[in-house]
């Protein structure tokens, strides 16, 4: 099975991404990396203007986590692709990348974090379809960063929506929910590492689904109350400071670089 990765590389990215690489290097062919917001200083203003200031430095702080993680533990998606010697491109808009576009067709896609909205001509280059993880539940919190939406309202327990995509914002058929309850003290930080963990598991075991061929989708019952969330502003921060959450501590930081032990 051909298989092509669509991602916006960070440290939650390699987290989603790394038991797909362990499990399945054989059959992903290509990755494509987003650098729709990183290589753009206006859309970097853009979100600074809309979010709210604690969020706009958290962001920063896992960005910076991000680029250390992978300098010096190679815990990055680029660092996977050089591992396992797969081919790799990266592209302002996923859209119209040759690379992908005129590479042939593939079985299936996953998008890892992906920050850029992805088009009918490029849905069409899979066979079967290109899964999404939204981190929280669908129908319910479509949108921007979801997670931390549902954290901030003091939801005790957040959901991974595993579903392939369409062209609507995150309407496509579920394939899966999973719940992740919120323990004593949790960071966001720490939340959100967890579920990219236990869905990236997840994903893997889906894609061997794939391959037997026996995935069954339930399509989503959308509401006319379900709101589309944006990037966290004073509201989100609020809400965080009211139900006593956090974005992210020291020991969240220890743990990103601490050697572990990969699961055999």
């Amino acid at each position: 099975m051909r298989i092509i990765l669509l991602v916006n590389d960070s440290y939650f990215a390699w987290r989603l991404a790394e038991p797909i690489f362990r499990g399945h290097h054989d059959n992903v062919r290509f990755v494509v990396f987003s650098r729709r917001i990183k290589s753009s200083p206006s859309a970097i203003y853009s979100i600074f203007r809309k979010a709210s200031l604690p969020y706009f430095g958290y962001r920063a702080t896992v960005q910076l986590v991000s680029a250390i993680a992978d300098r010096t533990c190679g815990r990055s998606v680029r660092s996977e692709c050089c591992k396992y010697n797969i081919r790799y491109a990266e592209t302002r808009d996923i859209n119209s990348t040759p690379e992908l576009l005129n590479g042939g067709s593939f079985d299936l896609g996953v998008a890892i974090n992906c920050d850029q909205i992805i088009r009918q001509q490029v849905l069409d280059v899979c066979k079967r379809g290109i899964l999404n993880v939204h981190a929280s539940k669908l129908p319910e919190d479509p949108g921007i960063s979801p997670v931390l939406w549902a954290f901030a309202r003091g939801d005790q327990v957040i959901w991974s929506s595993v579903y392939k995509m369409d062209r609507g914002l995150d309407t496509g058929p579920i394939i899966e929910q999973v719940p992740f309850a919120v323990e004593p003290g949790e960071t966001a930080f720490r939340l959100y590492e967890r579920i990219c963990q236990g869905s990236g598991a997840r994903l893997s075991q889906i894609i061997e689904q794939f391959s037997r061929g026996d995935v069954a989708y339930r399509p989503q019952q959308r509401s006319s109350a379900a709101k589309y969330l944006s990037w966290p502003d004073r509201t989100h921060y609020r809400l965080m400071r009211q139900n006593g959450r956090r974005f992210i501590s020291c020991a969240d930081l220890v743990r990103a670089f601490a050697t572990e032990r990969t699961p055999g």
